[in-house]
């Protein structure tokens, strides 16, 4: 107890007299209350007892101290607690949206202090003010710090370890409670919760205690410059109100129909058969809210990165005791799919690697840009302060569609944190040679089926990047619209053999469509097509990206460029012919791509 400075000594030696001045009170408050009954022959004989054994009437003046001293220690608690609004409350519900607004101490309803409780510290914390956090201790550890009964309060900042080994600075508040400290399960730092939760078991059963609850206001990562302010980053769940599945099936139900002339090849545009069958699955068989549950069960957040919102699903690599860390792997998505594409595959690669799986900005439940010039390259800036947010210093990515453009963009503006990328699709970032003798013949056989597939499957390409607005109008007032215009492409590009359902349930292409429906962000999505129009070339003549390449060439793709014009571009390590598989190849061969995903890492990490 004695083990302190001078100010702690001279607190405990004022507290021990303290306590043996109550203790003599209490005895001399006790004689004289029983004094009048002293001709009581019990008492009488008690009294005498007493006299002769001082050792008793200690004890007994001891008891009744610390019963007077608990009932009034506890009176004060809760009066003070009452005045100040600062009470324990439950968690956020699941279904609450992550942009409600946090609930203010005054407003907060009393609730009653249980043994185990979770603590919102929304409600339960006030953050400390810079000035005064400066001058407290940094580094003591929760099980170090001092209590001291109703008054115990934690260290106001504490230095915590984030992935990567990177630095957090969290400010801390307790709530006081009498008795024995609650044994804490921390797991804020790892999965970004918002609040330290006290977890229900054995050592806490019957005990209450000081409740520390600490909130990460603000995550450092090892690459933040000094001076500027970090990303914003909290959990986000996926939220539909009823009104907008209300809403979707008053739609579906007034679809006004077309005529149609097709043939069996969907070569004027999506059958209308086929069409109707999905949207009356969409109407009467299809549950968003089983999907959405889903969905939930990832770990997903929401940073703000220069003033955009970024949706992310975040999996840690399950890493064995005394094991290395998993190498963090950026995943991106392109259009007309969104995060979900890597559902599959990202439980094929956990065990593996930290998985970072963003929404692009304007695309599912990524906020809209607000302004031009979002473009591939200035996504993977974005890309790239995530990553450094997150605490990665080094990482992989990669990509398919837009998605192969920004894993370039990323090994363009961070080469030193990109240790290696793998795309899946081979974006155009070049224009070819002037003179057709500087290229090889399979380069030339290449650029004609470049542009036989602009003259008979690029019109929507063509639209997006040029009107994106205009068609957007349209995509966003109908679902139907909607379903036909993506649905076509999950047939056109995938290697399904003419049948969608072969490589995609209708869950799954309705649970992706469904998600540009409740967002409303399809038309923001399609003018990522003009911004890249817009924007200065991504590589200059003679220019090459030279972070360590793989490409898995999958036979369906859309455009597949030969190697010799992928090394103009790339430092290539690995180039897999796939032996099926479309576009979507995540989606339609997860085992095949987590597979070249895998034995490349194996490769450079082996060189």
């Amino acid at each position: 107890m004695f083990r302190r400075g001078g100010t702690e000594r001279t607190r405990d030696l004022g507290r021990v007299a303290i306590g043996l001045g109550l203790m003599l009170m209490s005895l001399h408050l006790l004689l004289g209350f029983i004094t009048p009954f002293e001709d009581v022959p019990s008492l009488r004989m008690f009294l005498g007892t007493l006299a002769t054994e001082p050792v008793l009437a200690v004890l007994l003046a001891a008891v009744v101290t610390w019963a007077a001293h608990s009932s009034i220690a506890v009176v004060l608690l809760v009066m003070s607690l009452a005045a100040k609004g600062v009470v324990p409350t439950p968690a956020p519900s699941s279904t609450a949206s992550a942009g409600t607004r946090p609930t203010r101490p005054s407003e907060a309803k009393p609730a009653t202090i249980s043994p185990v409780a979770v603590l919102d510290c929304s409600t339960a914390v006030t953050p400390m003010p810079a000035a005064k956090a400066a001058s407290r201790p940094r580094s003591t550890p929760p099980s170090r710090r001092r209590r001291s009964g109703p008054k115990a309060r934690c260290t106001p900042v504490c230095t915590m370890r984030t992935p990567q080994s990177s630095r957090a600075t969290v400010p801390a508040r307790s709530i006081r409670v009498i008795g024995k400290p609650i044994v804490l399960r921390l797991p804020l730092v790892r999965r970004h919760r918002p609040a330290w939760r006290a977890i229900p078991s054995a050592e806490n059963a019957g005990r209450v205690g000081v409740f520390c609850v600490w909130h990460l206001t603000r995550y450092h990562g090892p690459n933040r410059q000094r001076g500027k302010p970090a990303m914003n980053l909290r959990p986000f769940r996926i939220a539909v109100p009823d009104a907008d599945i209300a809403d979707l099936h008053a739609r579906l139900d007034r679809t006004r129909w077309p005529d149609e002339i097709n043939d069996g090849d969907w070569g004027w545009g999506t059958p209308l058969p086929w069409l109707r069958s999905l949207a009356e699955y969409w109407r009467h068989g299809f549950d968003w809210r089983a999907q959405e549950a889903r969905l939930n069960a990832l770990p997903q957040f929401m940073a703000t990165i220069d003033g955009q919102d970024i949706h992310f699903v975040h999996l840690r690599g399950r890493r064995p005791p005394g094991g290395k860390h998993k190498l963090p792997l950026v995943l991106t998505h392109g259009w007309p799919g969104s995060f979900i594409e890597f559902e599959a595959i990202a439980k094929l690669l956990a065990d593996d690697f930290d998985l970072v799986i963003p929404s692009l900005p304007g695309y599912g439940f990524s906020s809209r840009p607000a302004a031009m010039g979002m473009n591939p390259l200035a996504i993977g800036k974005l890309w790239a302060k995530l990553m450094a947010g997150l605490g990665y210093e080094r990482y992989g990515a990669q990509g398919g569609d837009w998605g192969a453009a920004v894993t370039t963009s990323l090994a363009q503006v961070a080469p030193k944190n990109v240790v290696g990328i793998h795309q899946n699709f081979i974006i155009r970032l070049m224009q070819p040679p002037a003179d057709p003798a500087q290229m090889s013949e399979v380069e030339r056989a290449y650029l004609g089926e470049v542009g036989h597939w602009a003259a008979t499957e690029g019109a929507y390409a063509a639209i997006q990047g040029t009107r994106p607005q205009t068609l957007g109008y349209a995509l966003t007032d109908s679902p139907v619209g909607l379903a036909g215009w993506i649905g076509e492409k999950f047939r056109r590009w995938s290697d399904c053999g003419g049948d969608p359902e072969r490589c995609f349930t209708k869950d799954q292409l309705l649970t992706n469509i469904s998600i540009y429906w409740f967002t409303g962000n399809i038309t923001s999505s399609l003018r990522l097509y003009k911004e890249r129009g817009l924007a200065a070339p991504q590589l200059l003549p003679g220019e090459r990206v030279q972070v360590p390449f793989a490409h898995a060439r999958f036979p369906r793709e859309i455009m597949r460029p030969p190697r010799d014009w992928a090394e103009r571009i790339y430092d290539i390590r690995r180039w897999t012919e796939m032996p099926r598989g479309g576009h979507f190849a995540a989606m339609e061969q997860p085992a095949l791509l987590a597979e070249d995903i895998r034995a490349f890492v194996d490769e450079w990490r082996g060189a």
